[in-house]
């Protein structure tokens, strides 16, 4: 009868349902529509994680080869990776250097992997050099590079702080200070054509000064020129060194794990400046809070955030250290890229500009001060921001280990193998897979065709 179902099926397979054993041989139970439009559960043998289709490797290097030799280029990896998944289908094996990693490209099955996390998602360090550095220097290692009990510990301290969109709006007054700032800036940069040059640098150095008010109250004079806009400038440049170097380690053997090689003594000079200089701007700061709190002159609301983390019992010094100085300095790499994908896209496409900018004037008073209740009734500006991140996602692809054994795409996937890339990226251009009918994940109205990007 199984078979006969089996003749019966369209091309609309749904997703996976159950996994289990019957006998010795591991079978899945995957929900079809047949062509009468009935769903039937059918069995189907499970694939062995070894039956997995990859690009070819070789011993000791894997798939490493050519990004040594310069067939390939490190900056062009995430076109590789679609061609990967237009070459060998939804689940993809790739072996780099002794480590093996599964791409997961189909929606169905990233969805059952985030159902897999429970309330603790065992996540790959984004940077392993970072991990690593952290740990040779007696620093605390941060969220991004634990799991299990120790993350959840610390994402516990610092939720309410970070992603409650109301303790978030305590810091609008300081942010609308700092743009304003930046605007003048950006007016005094322009050039006799109406360009500013040098945007990749001064964006940054704005987003490290609003990083700045929050975590110290107090301006870096980033965006004023003279010698601390110099210390800024090399700050950015220092941290895009920091990630242009990772990324070149992590298409390595990771060497550097058991003798310096001479590109990881030039990561750990970097940094040392970046960890060194913000750490001195984090201690003077709460040299200065513990002070105030001292002499009993510590007004409400002052050093918001560091009092904050102050209060939290389970945090440690070394704790507050790092987690402060994520919030100073991650923005370089994520919320700055992302401001210039939007400014990007807004730039192409000028019509959805203007509609932008007749909402941004319908609710923004210039002498008044932008609140949550503002914000939240700016729905278009939402679907723009969201709709950038569809193009130009802060990371484009998400990892996970995976915490028990687990059937994506057919294959039994053991449990603590790296499923390091959900690659987002090739479904955020997908008709098929944005649910929208071709038109945009935000609701915009607009076609996928329609946005220049």
């Amino acid at each position: 009868m199984l078979n006969l179902h089996a003749q019966m099926l369209s091309k609309r397979q749904c997703t996976f349902l159950i996994g289990g054993k019957l006998g010795r041989e591991v079978v899945q139970m995957v929900r079809h529509v047949n062509n009468v439009g009935t769903d039937i559960l059918v069995e189907e043998p499970v694939k062995p994680f070894t039956a997995i289709p990859g690009p070819p490797w070789i011993p000791v290097l894997g798939t490493l080869l050519p990004y040594k030799i310069g067939m390939k280029k490190l900056t062009g990896y995430h076109h590789e990776v679609c061609r990967l998944h237009q070459k060998y289908g939804p689940v993809v094996r790739e072996v780099f250097g002794s480590q093996t990693v599964v791409h997961i490209f189909d929606p169905d099955d990233i969805k059952a992997v985030y159902d897999n996390d429970g309330k603790m998602p065992y996540v790959p360090p984004l940077q392993e050099t970072a991990q690593f550095y952290r740990k040779e220097n007696n620093m605390s290692p941060g969220l991004g590079n634990i799991n299990g009990e120790e993350w959840y510990r610390l994402r516990h301290a610092v939720q309410q702080m970070m992603l409650r969109p109301r303790e978030a709006s305590y810091y609008y007054p300081i942010q609308d200070e700092v743009a304003c700032r930046a605007v003048d800036r950006l007016e005094a940069e322009l050039d006799d054509q109406g360009f500013v040059r040098n945007l990749d640098f001064l964006i940054p150095k704005w987003i490290m000064e609003s990083a700045g008010m929050c975590c110290f109250e107090k301006s870096l004079g980033c965006l004023n020129g003279g010698v601390d806009e110099d210390l800024s400038q090399k700050l950015v440049e220092t941290n895009l060194k920091i990630f242009q170097l990772s990324a070149e380690m992590k298409f390595s053997l990771r060497l550097y794990r058991y003798f310096k090689s001479p590109k990881y003594k030039t990561l750990s000079s970097l940094e040392d400046y970046l960890y060194g200089t913000s750490f001195k701007l984090i201690s003077d700061a709460v040299e200065e809070l513990k002070e105030l709190i001292a002499q009993k002159t510590l007004q409400e609301g002052q050093y918001n955030f560091l009092t904050y983390l102050m209060s939290r019992k389970e945090l440690s010094d070394k704790d507050i250290m790092v987690i402060t100085f994520s919030l100073f300095t991650d923005g370089l790499s994520t919320t700055a890229p992302t401001f210039l994908g939007n400014l990007h896209c807004l730039a192409l496409n000028q019509d959805v500009q203007e509609t932008l900018y007749q909402e941004i004037k319908t609710h923004i008073d210039p002498d008044a001060p932008i609140t949550l209740g503002i914000i939240n009734k700016m729905r278009y500006l939402k679907a723009v921001v969201r709709e950038v991140f569809r193009f130009y996602p802060i990371g484009e692809a998400v990892q996970r280990l995976s915490q028990k054994d687990m059937v994506l795409g057919g294959y039994h996937i053991p449990a603590w193998v790296s499923l390091r890339s959900l690659w987002h990226l090739s479904l955020y251009t997908a008709a098929e897979s944005n649910g929208h009918d071709n038109k945009t994940v935000a609701g915009l109205g607009h076609s996928i065709g329609m946005w220049k990007t």
